[in-house]
């Protein structure tokens, strides 16, 4: 489902539970938070590795306190909604350079690369979206989730018509409020938000796609250098297909 990957954890915002993740000391410039995401410091660069979570956040701002920090190098998935543009509103805070070690995916191609200053591309590193709070098909997907889980419940029909209610209401609530704050989001950095779901509501891309550096000027998405061949390299960081999407116009999409 197109999209879903931006809000990984529906149940949990449905339930309105968080995890939480202890951090694993791997020496004063290293932590491990959870199982699989890696935060470092290397002189003026931060590194992160993993999905964006608030406390893989937490770990960043630890690390960046007090001390001149000029890049961030990343390779993510992405991760929920409000936490990716909680990492965007922060490198853009810090005005932060951004460096994708091997992919930058969803939420941080949403949030992330575009909030930065600077945006590297180095051989075999890709930036790619697939769809965010505002792609049209979104809140039929979450509500077929929804339905799909109180369905599930061994309850009676009449709980089961409440609970649905409920967490449909819950959905929308959230998707609003996302939508709301993400429109201001793109709005501060001067990116138009249309280039995370151009692919799929234009070109019918089911999946991930990325665009060349000329077609990312055209959204407010600049400052980007990239390796050679760039816009038709194939990647080899992940076991996934990347549509390498060309725009067939030359028109400019301005910020909402």
């Amino acid at each position: 489902m197109s999209g879903l990957r931006l809000i990984p954890a529906v149940s949990s915002c449905l339930l309105l539970m968080a995890c939480a993740h202890g951090l694993v000391r791997g020496g004063p410039e290293r932590v491990t938070v959870g199982a699989d995401i890696v935060v470092e410091r290397q002189g003026s660069q931060l590194h992160y590795q993993g999905e964006l979570t608030a406390q893989g956040l937490a770990a960043l701002r630890d690390f960046a306190k007090g001390r001149v920090v000029q890049s961030l190098v990343i390779t993510s998935s992405g991760g929920e909604i409000n936490v990716g543009m909680d990492f965007g509103e922060w490198v853009f805070a810090r005005g932060l350079n951004v460096e994708v070690s091997k992919y930058c995916l969803s939420s941080c191609a949403n949030y992330v690369f575009p909030a930065a200053w600077q945006k590297f591309l180095p051989t075999g590193a890709v930036v790619a979206w697939h769809g965010s709070a505002r792609q049209r098909d979104l809140p039929d997907q979450l509500v077929q989730v929804v339905d799909e889980q109180v369905q599930a419940m061994s309850v009676s029909e009449a709980v089961r018509a409440r609970e649905r209610a409920r967490r449909r209401q819950a959905v929308g609530d959230y998707l609003n409020d996302a939508i709301a704050r993400q429109d201001a989001f793109f709005r501060h950095i001067g990116v138009a938000e249309y280039v995370t779901r151009i692919g799929q509501e234009r070109y019918g891309i089911d999946g991930f796609y990325s665009l060349s550096l000329t077609d990312m000027a055209r959204f407010g998405i600049l400052n980007v250098t990239a390796q050679a061949g760039y816009d038709a390299a194939e990647t080899t960081a992940l076991d996934m297909k990347i549509t390498r999407l060309r725009l067939d116009s030359t028109r400019m999409y301005a910020p909402r």
